[in-house]
């Protein structure tokens, strides 16, 4: 399996738990581009899984993610992000076929949702929070992100 890109990004909305999966998609669509060019695969084959590491399958993602792609202390980042009042989120990107295996089990509607193809300039995400997730096709922003490395 390719190594799989790993980015922490926040958003700052602590709201019910749809509202909150939603804000993590709209908080972190800007960078979507960006993770998307670092994992070098095709929009139409990838799927980018916005992870709060307080949910229980989304920490588990997210450590997965970063023990494969190594280099960050998940503990201290996320600490690090709480205490600036904002939500600890892991963007990693999955290939589809990945995707709809991992969440086969936790989510299966999402697994499912998986299979539509999104329109043209558009990219499945998978928003993973407060106890649920959420499958959404986000524009693709050819948008130049400043400041995020």
């Amino acid at each position: 399996m390719p190594h799989l890109p790993v980015a922490f990004a926040s958003a700052d909305s602590r709201t019910k738990p749809l509202r909150e999966r939603l804000h993590l998609v709209e908080a972190n669509c800007a960078i979507l581009p960006l993770v998307l060019a670092k994992a070098g695969g095709d929009p139409s084959g990838a799927v980018v899984v916005l992870a709060d590491v307080r949910d229980p399958v989304g920490h588990g993602l997210a450590t997965a993610a970063v023990k494969k792609a190594g280099g960050l202390d998940l503990g201290r980042e996320a600490a690090r992000t709480e205490a600036r009042g904002d939500i600890p989120t892991a963007v990693i990107v999955v290939p589809l076929l990945a995707a709809r295996m991992l969440f086969a089990e936790t989510h299966p509607t999402v697994a499912k949702g998986l299979l539509t193809e999104p329109p043209p300039g558009k990219v499945r995400v998978v928003a993973i929070a407060a106890g649920g997730a959420v499958l959404v096709h986000a524009v693709i922003d050819a948008t130049p992100v400043v400041g995020v490395a």
